[in-house]
């Protein structure tokens, strides 16, 4: 095959999913390709949902930071961290992104036509060169992705972040000035517990109620209750609610690779990203920051891959993602650990004896890339979960065919 002459030929991309991956895929393939289009098809009438984002700066290549920029909303650059033993300010940067502002991303693209978008239409069937929606039309593309969100995989073994948040707007200022990432003196129920605060600006902060649970039953009456009662606590009584936002993230505790390896060798399918494709940080459950890596990736592929060529491309992408899996071992022995060796109710010791540890293995830890000395340096000491339960679950392969045998 004759490679893309990007002064002649055009290159589409079809993407079902108007999400966050969706759309910070388009959004980098379209800014970076002047020859590349793209068709999202999204079962919604509006795109990127309404969200909010976070993470550390440190989280994302600084190679990618100019482009990142325009996505995000709020930046400061400290934040805290709140146990009943302890407390900590981390001089790390954290940022805020939300739908608004990747809607603002991608909207010159679709005023210069080089975005199109199909809403209000559900896909029927995907394969690697065509997406077939409600009405039976064929939507055809050089290269196809599945991005339409998360769904359950029998090769992964789960445990789950549920959260549930409202912005308000106070009468008097709030008094925060730095983002409170895990205030964790608050009562712990269902698993470990803690309040996450984004302070807008003086008057206006996001407050979110978020469990590390067992299973991904969702209360939003108790978790709305909850909410008030930490704002009585702060004295921010008088104030109005702008908006809510839910959601249940995924924790992985185990893969079973040789099982992924077997379902993602078939051919003629599309390319999965995003959370369907299961690309999320696997303790936070985050996946802004592999959603930018990835659209990096797929960007810098489709410059220098054959035209037409969408299983090169699959290819690559699958093996960045089994890459993944390798590399997140240590984060999943350490999610066993919270969720089935530590006791539920003392869950907070876990993450309050990991805070205690140096800025920089933070930042590495979030960012998915650590040394082993970090490993080592996380799990010796005194473990905050019985040895004898620790060991137990230490092997990914033993736990994952118990877990195979209670399905059996």
């Amino acid at each position: 095959m004759e490679p893309i002459d990007k002064d002649t030929n055009k290159v589409k991309l079809v993407v079902a999913g108007a999400g966050l991956s969706g759309l910070m895929l388009a959004w980098k393939c379209l800014s970076s390709n002047s020859q590349v289009s793209v068709t999202i098809i999204d079962s919604k009438s509006v795109i990127g949902g309404d969200h909010t984002w976070s993470f550390n700066i440190s989280d994302v290549n600084p190679s990618l930071h100019k482009w990142l920029n325009p996505f995000i909303e709020h930046t400061w650059e400290k934040y805290d961290v709140k146990f009943n033993g302890s407390s900590r300010r981390l001089n790390i940067p954290y940022c805020s992104g939300n739908s608004n502002s990747l809607r603002a991303c991608v909207e010159p693209f679709i005023k210069s036509g080089r975005l199109k978008l199909i809403l209000d239409t559900k896909v029927i069937k995907m394969t690697s060169s065509e997406v077939i929606i409600c009405n039976g039309k064929k939507i055809t593309g050089d290269y196809i992705f599945d991005a339409r969100g998360f769904t359950f995989d029998k090769s992964i073994k789960l445990g789950f972040q549920k959260f549930y948040g409202i912005t308000i707007e106070t009468k008097k200022p709030h008094g925060l000035k730095y983002p409170i990432i895990m205030d964790a003196t608050v009562p712990q129920y269902d698993g470990y517990r803690f309040i996450y605060c984004l302070p807008f600006s003086q008057n206006k902060i996001l407050i979110e109620d978020t469990y590390y649970s067992d299973g991904n039953n969702f209360h939003e009456g108790e978790y709305n209750k909850r909410i008030n009662e930490y704002i009585e606590t702060k004295n921010w009584i008088e104030h109005k609610v702008i908006r809510v936002e839910k959601g249940i993230l995924p924790i992985a505790l185990s893969v079973d690779i040789k099982l992924i390896e077997k379902l993602e060798a078939k051919h003629n399918e599309p390319i999965k990203i995003g959370m369907r494709g299961n690309f999320y940080h696997p303790v936070t459950g985050y996946s802004l920051p592999e959603a930018v890596r990835l659209s990096d990736k797929v960007s810098a592929f489709i410059n220098e891959t054959n035209k037409n060529n969408s299983l090169e491309i699959s290819s690559k992408i699958r093996k960045y993602k089994l890459h993944t899996y390798k590399r997140d071992k240590f984060f999943r022995l350490l999610n066993r650990l919270l969720f089935r060796a530590a006791v539920s109710s003392k869950r907070h010791f876990v993450l309050e004896r990991f805070y205690t540890l140096s800025e920089n293995l933070i930042k590495r830890f979030y960012s998915g890339n650590i040394y082993k000395k970090d490993m080592l340096r996380i799990l010796i000491g005194k473990p905050p979960v019985p040895v004898h339960k620790a060991l137990y679950y230490f092997s990914e392969r033993a736990f994952m065919a118990r877990e195979h045998s209670k399905r059996d």
